[in-house]
């Protein structure tokens, strides 16, 4: 999710620039984000809440990496076990389980699958796990399920199905194509 956040905050203060050259625009952008103040990063991630804790620690978390690698980059990340990178990303204040797996998952490309409440809900309701599993041992037993090559589009797909068919309060059982297969259908 960090890396979901600073994204967003990018976009919306607008520091894409049209550079062509990557490095350049990636070193504006850090720079920009770098430079912003806390308020500025808040009202560009607003929409996923919690808008003015996660500003100011994605900027403790920009400068921690800064401190530690001389420079604001993941790559060190690569070189590590998923189970290392992991643990390194949840020593900054801030950064969860979820927000550390989607870091590896969708910026690393490692083997990690992250657990929303949306992933955690549908899971439960398919049976792919138990009822009373907490979201950190859903983390885990779903990772080791399903395979790493299958990992982004599952869990895109899970968080698609979870916002729009499998929701929370009213699922829309008699839309969903997974009805037939599904042990809780047509309870809500």
């Amino acid at each position: 999710m960090l890396l979901r956040f600073v994204s967003i905050a990018l976009l919306r203060m607008r520091a894409m620039t049209r550079c062509h050259n990557k490095k350049a625009r990636l070193a504006s952008i850090e720079g920009n984000v770098r430079r912003a103040r806390p308020v500025q990063i808040a009202t560009a991630i607003r929409v996923g809440g919690l808008a003015r804790i996660k500003s100011k620690r994605i900027k403790q978390i920009l400068a921690a990496i800064e401190a530690e690698r001389g420079r604001i980059d993941l790559e060190f990340l690569r070189k590590l076990s998923p189970e290392e990178a992991e643990q390194k990303l949840i020593s900054y204040l801030g950064v969860g389980m979820k927000t550390a797996r989607c870091v590896q998952l969708f910026a690393l490309g490692q083997k990690a699958f992250p657990v929303d409440t949306h992933v955690h809900r549908v899971a439960g309701r398919l049976g792919l796990i138990p009822q009373k599993t907490s979201r950190e041992q859903a983390h885990n037993l779903l990772g080791a399920a399903v395979p790493k090559n299958k990992m982004y589009s599952f869990h895109i797909n899970l968080i698609r199905h979870g916002r729009e068919v499998c929701t929370a309060r009213k699922p829309k059982c008699e839309k969903c194509t997974l009805r037939r297969d599904c042990p809780r259908a047509g309870v809500s």
